[in-house]
């Protein structure tokens, strides 16, 4: 989905410990509203962020406040969720990981929407190359300030906001990430540079992007796992994950992103049939649960098998997680709620 973007420096938003322990919390220094950008693009209604507690790996109180509502806000934006993609950081109990301490950080960052098309003379060095090789050829552009507020993210934002990653990791034993790798309209923007609108060398692109910023994330992260939930521009089609592009991507997110933490058959089987999935990244006493959303929405065309599948298998998941006495972490791209594209417009 369309971010967000915010007017005033990132440095009014911080992080800080309580003199009570080892407890983290955001601090939100004015009071400022949450809204959404570009109109012409699909936005969800404006939100306000209050931070999360989580003890015994179960979530003690994270709330999305519609304005109207009353409490401290933080207006956060594309350019400050990356650059301070740690703002928004859930406290957890570690009974499951053998970390000494009871309390641990975790980061939570989305909506990345890599443009790789944001230096066009770089275009034909990329698209001859692995995707291990763009870090040096982005580092060889005369584009050296991040992206503007507004436009998707460019390779000196992306530093940024992993540099910020890199600094507030601290304890956390995972990341989590929700979506959106990709930058809007890779498709259209491949065809203009390439001078083709042969299906196989966009996708074969597509997938080297979402490989380099994978990689570029994993480098940052070390070896801990990254849940996630795929968005719905990580697809081929620019809306929605189709399934070829789940079918191509399905390694990259086993290997780059959960790093092996959970049975990668089991993976592999559901994320290819619809883009979800199950993990116990911090042990048996946690399932983290990736949900595909986008299939939801009346603006994508979808199955009606496929949607049915999945619901039945997130039944299943949650049946287990009860009969084994699990927590469950819920990640989605797009929430429960009002549908942007329907009901939404008439509210």
């Amino acid at each position: 989905m369309q971010p967000p973007w915010l007017e005033h420096s990132p440095s009014s938003h911080r992080t800080r410990r309580t003199s009570q322990g080892p407890k983290t919390r955001a601090e939100p220094v004015e009071r400022t509203r949450l809204f959404n950008g570009n109109s012409s693009r699909r936005c969800l209604p404006p939100m306000r962020i209050q931070y999360a507690r989580v003890r015994g790996q179960g979530l003690e109180r994270q709330r999305l406040h519609h304005p109207k509502e009353r409490g401290p806000a933080l207006k956060l934006s594309r350019r400050a969720f990356l650059e301070l993609s740690s703002g928004f950081m859930i406290c957890g109990c570690s009974s499951a990981t053998g970390t000494a301490n009871s309390n641990f950080p975790v980061v939570v960052f989305s909506d990345v929407h890599f443009n790789p098309f944001y230096d066009t003379t770089l275009f034909s060095a990329l698209n001859s190359a692995d995707a291990g090789e763009w870090p040096g050829i982005f580092q060889k552009s005369s584009v050296t300030t991040p992206s503007a507020p507004g436009t998707d993210t460019n390779f000196p934002l992306l530093e940024l906001a992993l540099a910020s990653i890199r600094q507030n990791l601290g304890a956390s034993p995972l990341v989590i990430y929700t979506g959106d790798i990709l930058g809007h309209g890779i498709l259209q923007s491949y065809a203009q540079y390439s001078g083709t609108n042969d299906v196989a060398p966009m996708q074969a692109f597509t997938d080297k992007t979402v490989a380099f910023v994978m990689q570029q994330i994993r480098s940052s992260v070390g070896d801990i796992p990254v849940v996630f939930a795929v968005g719905n521009l990580d697809s081929y089609t620019g809306y929605g994950s189709d399934s070829s592009f789940l079918s191509n991507t399905a390694e990259l997110f086993y290997s780059q992103f959960l790093n092996g933490a959970t049975d990668h058959q089991t993976f592999i089987n559901t994320f290819t049939s619809g883009g979800y999935y199950s993990a116990e990244p911090l042990g048996s006493k946690l399932m983290v649960i990736g949900l595909n959303t986008i299939a939801f929405s009346p603006l994508v065309p979808a199955d009606g098998s496929v949607v049915d599948a999945e619901l039945a298998w997130f039944d299943s998941r949650l049946a287990s997680a009860k009969a084994a006495g699990q927590k469950v972490w819920l990640l989605m791209h797009v929430p429960p709620g009002a549908d942007e594209g329907t009901t939404a417009k008439s509210v």
